[in-house]
């Protein structure tokens, strides 16, 4: 009698890695807009305002592309009983985050000890931050603001095998899931609550809602795309993509005009963003990984998408340090940055550098692990 195939990941698609751009771009735009004097942004009637606005939401889709990415192997093992190997994965966790984190750490920390203000740290910061651990104590870091969200996706790695018990099960809509996702937004409750109610400062508690574990629910959710895409519940790629896209904009249209703003009114709302927002983009993780019908492809799997997915990591990490870099420049000599050339110099230095990043710093690591793997093993995750 033969036994049925063992769940595994889809081969990965291009439109994922295009997706990966979009969330990029979207930070950048995020940055870009608020160096340029956070301008209104209409065309006619409509107002992209908030889209720019909103940009940090970049993050969030990539939260919930690493549930997918990261988390699916391990569902995959869940489902079918097969061993993970734990030096194989962390060795190639390893090789994809620090060799570019390191680089640009140093190069920021030189920048920063030759000028006026002198290193900006102390040793055990210092260290914390160079081993993705300062959120263990602040997620500030002076030397470059995006470096905040690192170490949340450095923590998602260490519990994503303990997530995927949640996916043991094969029914459509895991109890695991539904539990994780309620604890998630009940500790969100508890947190504005002692902010709200309890008089607490809310800097002291908005780390930990920006950060595990008030941000599992959207790695769980990127995982349960895996989950059903090993199960065979794919659904349509079009309707997942239009799924996706509809909710996202309605939702970014129901927030402050203004970005994200902490205010006990705005409550259930600040209760719920990040899962109604992790359902929103684990709907377009979905039509990326499966990305049949032809508008998906054309949308996500275009060459600049997939140029941009391919530099992501390295976009997302200078494209800060850029701006702020071309910000003071121009201030030194009077220009003028809320103008449309200083943001076209702004984008194109950005992708230029981020470009020059990963081919030194990212690129050699991932030939060489993609040397080391079996010629027949799937390629889940880039």
């Amino acid at each position: 009698m033969n036994r049925p195939a063992s769940p595994r990941m889809p081969p990965y698609a291009d439109a994922l890695t295009g997706l990966r751009g979009m969330a990029a771009l979207w930070v950048l735009v995020f940055h870009l807009w608020q160096r340029t004097g956070a301008p209104a942004l209409a065309l006619g009637p409509l107002d992209f305002t908030p889209l720019a606005a909103h940009g940090y939401l970049g993050v969030d889709l990539f939260f919930v592309l690493s549930g997918y990415l990261i988390g699916g192997p391990w569902v995959a093992a869940r489902l079918g009983g097969a061993k993970v190997a734990f030096g194989t994965f962390w060795r190639r966790r390893v090789l994809r985050v620090f060799p570019a984190y390191w680089a640009q750490w140093i190069v920021l920390a030189l920048l920063a000890a030759l000028g006026p203000g002198g290193f900006p740290m102390g040793a055990g910061e210092a260290l914390l931050s160079v081993t993705l651990t300062a959120n263990l104590i602040n997620n500030a870091t002076a030397l470059n603001p995006v470096w905040w969200s690192l170490p949340v996706e450095w923590d998602f790695y260490l519990v994503a095998p303990l997530v995927a018990l949640a996916f043991a099960a094969r029914r459509a809509l895991p109890r695991g899931l539904v539990l994780l996702v309620l604890a998630c937004v009940g500790f969100r409750v508890l947190v504005w609550w002692m902010v709200f109610d309890q008089g607490v400062e809310w800097l002291t508690l908005y780390r930990w809602v920006i950060q595990l574990p008030g941000r599992l629910d959207q790695f769980a959710l990127g995982m349960l795309v895996a989950h059903a895409l090993m199960l065979g519940r794919s659904g349509s790629d079009r309707c997942l993509l239009l799924a996706g896209v509809a909710v996202t904009l309605v939702l970014v249209w129901l927030l402050p005009r203004a970005g994200y703003v902490v205010d006990g009114a705005l409550a259930p709302w600040l209760f719920l963003q990040f899962t109604l927002f992790g359902c929103a983009f684990a709907a377009l993780v979905g039509a990326a990984a499966i990305s049949r019908a032809m508008p998906v492809r054309a949308l996500l799997a275009n060459r600049p998408m997939v140029f941009l997915g391919t530099i992501s990591y390295s976009l997302y990490l200078w494209h800060y340090p850029v701006l702020d870099g071309l910000a003071r420049y121009a201030k030194a000599r009077g220009a003028d940055t809320a103008s449309w050339c200083w943001a076209a110099l702004a984008v194109i230095a950005s992708v230029a550098v981020s470009a020059l990043s990963y081919a030194l710093t990212e690129r050699p690591f991932l030939r060489h692990r993609r040397e080391k793997m079996r010629p027949d093993a799937p390629r889940a995750a880039p």
